[in-house]
């Protein structure tokens, strides 16, 4: 998704409505994107969030209450995870960083 904006149809919780919002991922429930190198590529919302980077030198952001989880095949990611859920950066490419400053657990692997 990068930093272009996608419209979400949310169910607004209590008050029959349907509303359009503009947020960079999701709302509630599980969501799955491709990154771009270079732009900046997040999770914020409740449910899980995956997403891939489509080359080297992705930047990924986790916020929110649910769990991240960051692929970067071709190395040189940055992650950074300020929320309250699981996040977790795969690496196999190396050269990835991984900021831990949120109450959730972060995990590296590969």
């Amino acid at each position: 998704m990068g930093t272009h904006r996608t419209r979400i149809i949310c169910w607004l919780a209590g008050m029959g409505l349907v509303g359009v919002v503009s947020v960079a991922s999701g709302c509630i429930g599980s969501s799955e994107d491709v990154c771009e190198p270079g732009e900046l590529c997040g999770c914020d919302g409740i449910g899980s969030c995956v997403r891939d980077c489509d080359g080297p030198g992705c930047e990924f952001a986790c916020e929110g209450t649910g769990s991240c989880e960051f692929s970067c095949p071709d190395g040189e990611c940055v992650a950074v995870c300020e929320g309250q859920g699981e996040c977790t950066l795969s690496c196999p490419g190396g050269n990835c960083e991984l900021y831990c400053r949120g109450t959730g657990s972060c995990a590296i692997t590969d």
